[in-house]
């Protein structure tokens, strides 16, 4: 109870972190990196490319309408986007500016939308706290220092911790159950895991935490992303 306490007196109006960065240049930031984005896949040995799909996308467009319409006054700042990649791999992830990458993988293998409805907030939160350019400006900090060591890990860990918190109370304001994310959190045995499974809960506050069964809409969507992925895997 008292850890809930702690972790549900955060406010999204709280100061940021240190950050040189501007709001222009963390737009900026983001349209760069999305430029750039598949040939830093093809450096990392993947072949993934992004895709349109425009059924996976409108339901990933109608998902955050629902999260950001409770985003608080500073999201305005970023021209939020949702973007497909067609890796296998689950995964979700932002690249600043209000560019949000989602894999098919992260839809194939998701067991429910508010399962994917947490991951996108969970993204969001990064953006609208600006945390891809507040970790920039301290590894610039820490490299000019000659400094660079396990506090940018820490800080890491604290933008993630800081988009958990955040992420899944506006997730959970827009009717979202985060019963699914929790679930999967517990399966996992590590201290961090078992930490980020409480801050849904304590999100949830007292709401029913029994995973939704999957509506008809997303076991579609769900099975189309494995089709891409199939059809992807046999060259087709």
């Amino acid at each position: 109870m008292g850890q809930c306490k702690d972790i549900n007196s955060r406010s999204m109006a709280e100061e940021t972190a240190f950050n040189q960065f501007t709001l222009d240049e963390d737009r900026l930031q983001g349209e760069y990196a999305s430029l750039g984005f598949e040939t830093m896949l093809r450096q990392g040995g993947k072949s993934a490319r992004r895709i349109y799909d425009k059924a996976i996308t409108d339901q990933l467009v109608e998902i955050s309408r629902r999260i950001l319409a409770l985003a608080p006054e500073s999201a305005r700042s970023f021209k939020f986007s949702i973007g497909l990649v067609d890796d296998s791999e689950p995964n979700a992830f932002q690249l600043g500016g209000g560019v949000i990458l989602v894999t098919l993988g992260e839809i194939a293998e998701a067991p429910s939308e508010d399962f994917v409805a947490m991951v996108l907030a969970h993204e969001f939160c990064h953006t609208i706290r600006r945390h891809r350019t507040a970790f920039l400006t301290r590894l610039k900090l820490a490299v000019t220092a000659r400094a660079v060591d396990a506090r940018l890990a820490a800080l890491h860990d604290e933008f993630e911790q800081e988009a958990d918190i955040f992420g899944s109370r506006l997730a959970v304001a827009a009717g979202y159950n985060p019963g699914s994310v929790i679930a999967r959190f517990r399966e996992k045995k590590s201290k961090n895991w078992q930490l980020r499974a409480t801050i849904f809960e304590c999100a949830a506050a007292g709401k029913s935490l029994e995973p939704e069964a999957m509506s008809f809409d997303f076991f579609a969507i769900r099975e189309h992303a494995r089709k891409l992925l199939a059809a992807k895997g046999s060259g087709k």
